[in-house]
């Protein structure tokens, strides 16, 4: 498995490095092209919005409400929480600059995209009236590019997999709920299978009643998890008023040094932005086309005028505010740092191993130590019938996120002579850690001798940290409220996706086929490492993008000769 995570990570690398010329070059290429046209009707965007031109009469299957608030409810998800996390850890605040421009830019792709979905729509196998990327290529460029149109639902059907959503949710359910309650083990694989088991009751009700259902769900959770989301953070940004401007600034000038995390390391700085954001807001990617294409209209620039505000609520609006929260709070830097003192707490206790054999195991959590005067390292014994001598040492390196914690545990009772078993076991108030035996020059362990790392790769705690931070007590439950609207949301939404590529890919008749194969993926996911998940779906992302930026920039002189003529007919109305 281990082996598998580390070529997915390594093909995701690969694909993903044109990312930011596909989709902020792409992008730049339609604002440019449009000459800024998007921008001049975010007030005519909001009036179509709010059903001033809504025509029951019109074909589609859902109002251009529901179908932002369906597409939104992919987007405005998980990403919003987990995956900003993920950004500013592994990319430094620097990385949310990136995202901006990406979502900017996103402007125009998003319209570009989802009028083409209008303009374009084709008739599935049994004569159902269906849009996007596929239909776009097949429909506007001709039916001989339908091997781009097959790749594009290929790689549809793995980048509208829920991994991210359903992993991320089980980790807060588990971490937040559960391990306080004394409900997980030291293995969390049972408790990850239950999670998931409800999570995949509570989809399926949803994903087999199709776009009409996913649709009015979408309508009536998307605004609720967007008010009850901002006002949290705002008030997290109330209460840290006077970092709110350096954390911005921090934004800004990190964009283009890169010195936080990457060590100077612009370029790969700016892909860590893109991907994030091509994650938060899908403008270029093409699930997006295919929701706004299943609106009720007849305009295809209208529908391109709705769409195009998902990157504003998105990335501008929900994606900054939870930057800034992580900002603020300081729970982005490494917590085992140079000039954060840090209490190491351990427990040995005997258990049983799974093949029944007896060990002694060590139990280490660490925190940070208030006392500005406390060593950098203290450590607090909780072992009475087993007392362990420790010695613990802090290690500073260049590179923040390599700071670590050598620690020596050395048994002063062990008659039987057990095997020492050396865990971690994270809560949402302590520092997430990874914990491994310490080897030598030549690979072999070294008896005793343990490295304590901190787990930067846990996106949704770094979050739940930074709630719990600035809101003790009920911090951690308040987000944990807001994370199951989100990722539920996005899981009904994902699913359609999937559905229509495997529509066009087998038929009609055989698209609910996905559904299962969508099932099975949430259940991965639960149980799934976080750096697994992100790495398939942002390879996805990155291939599927290929075909619809080459699409959407071959035909936008079609879209530009349809918005000027919408924009007359408007004059004279």
């Amino acid at each position: 498995m281990k082996q598998l995570e580390a070529l997915l990570k390594q093909f995701s690398g690969i694909v993903t490095t044109p990312l930011p010329f596909i989709l902020i070059g792409g992008g730049l290429l339609l604002l440019l092209y449009s000459r800024f046209m998007p921008f001049k009707y975010f007030r005519h965007a909001y009036n179509i919005l709010r059903g001033k031109y809504d025509d029951v009469n019109d074909p589609g299957d859902i109002n251009h409400y529901e179908a932002l608030a369906s597409a939104l409810a992919a987007t405005v998800g998980v990403g919003n929480i987990g995956g900003v996390a993920v950004a500013i850890v592994t990319g430094g605040p620097g990385a949310v600059f990136w995202m901006w421009l990406s979502a900017f830019v996103g402007i125009a792709t998003k319209f570009f995209t989802c009028t083409l979905a209008i303009m374009y729509r084709g008739k599935d196998s049994v004569g159902h009236v269906q849009g996007g990327p596929m239909y776009a290529i097949t429909e506007g460029m001709g039916k001989h590019w339908k091997p781009l149109a097959t790749f594009f639902c290929i790689t549809g059907i793995f980048g509208a997999m829920p991994l991210f959503q359903a992993n991320q949710l089980t980790e807060v359910i588990r971490n937040v709920v559960l391990a306080p309650s004394g409900l997980v083990g030291k293995d969390p694989l049972l408790a990850n299978v239950l999670i998931g088991l409800v999570i995949v009751t509570l989809v399926s009700t949803v994903i087999f009643g199709g776009i009409q259902r996913i649709g009015k769900v979408a309508s009536k959770m998307v605004p609720l998890m967007v008010a009850m989301y901002i006002a949290s953070v705002l008030f997290i940004l109330i209460t840290h008023v006077q970092d709110v401007v350096p954390s911005l600034v921090l934004i800004v000038t990190d964009a283009f040094t890169g010195e936080a995390m990457l060590g100077g390391a612009l370029g790969a700085l700016i892909v860590t932005g893109v991907r994030r954001a091509a994650f938060s807001n899908e403008a270029g990617i093409g699930t997006a086309p295919m929701m706004h294409g299943a609106a009720k209209t007849k305009e295809p620039v209208r529908e391109g005028l709705v769409a195009m505000l998902g990157p504003v609520i998105d990335t501008l609006v929900v994606c900054t505010m939870t930057a800034l929260a992580i900002i603020v709070t300081g729970v982005w830097q490494p917590q085992i740092d140079q000039g954060k003192n840090v209490i190491v707490t351990l427990d040995a206790k005997k258990v049983h191993l799974k093949d029944n054999s007896k060990a002694i195991q060590i139990e280490v959590m660490a925190r940070v130590n208030p006392l500005k005067d406390a060593k950098p390292v203290t450590v607090s014994n909780n072992s009475k019938d087993l007392p362990v001598q420790v010695n613990a040492t802090l290690k500073i390196e260049k590179k923040k996120t390599l700071n670590h914690i050598d620690l020596s545990a050395q048994l002063l009772n062990n008659p039987e002579s057990l095997p020492i078993k050396m865990v971690t076991y994270n809560k949402p108030d302590y520092i997430p850690l990874v914990v491994s035996q310490k080897t030598d020059a030549v690979g072999k362990a070294i008896p005793n001798q343990y490295i304590i790392k901190e787990n930067h790769d846990l996106g949704v705690t770094i979050t739940t940290r930074a709630f719990s931070k600035a809101m003790p007590g009920f911090g951690a439950g308040l987000l944990l409220i807001c994370i199951l609207v989100f990722a539920l949301s996005t899981l009904f939404s994902y699913s359609y996706y999937g559905v229509k590529c495997t529509s066009f890919l087998l038929g009609a008749k055989r698209q609910n086929w996905y559904n299962y194969l969508y099932i099975g993926s949430i259940m991965y996911g639960a149980i799934a490492s976080a750096d697994a998940a992100v790495n398939l779906i942002d390879a996805m992302y990155a291939l599927m993008a290929i075909p619809t930026m080459f699409s959407t920039i071959w035909l936008a002189p079609k879209v530009r000769d349809a918005y000027k003529d919408y924009f007359r007919r408007m004059k004279e109305e």
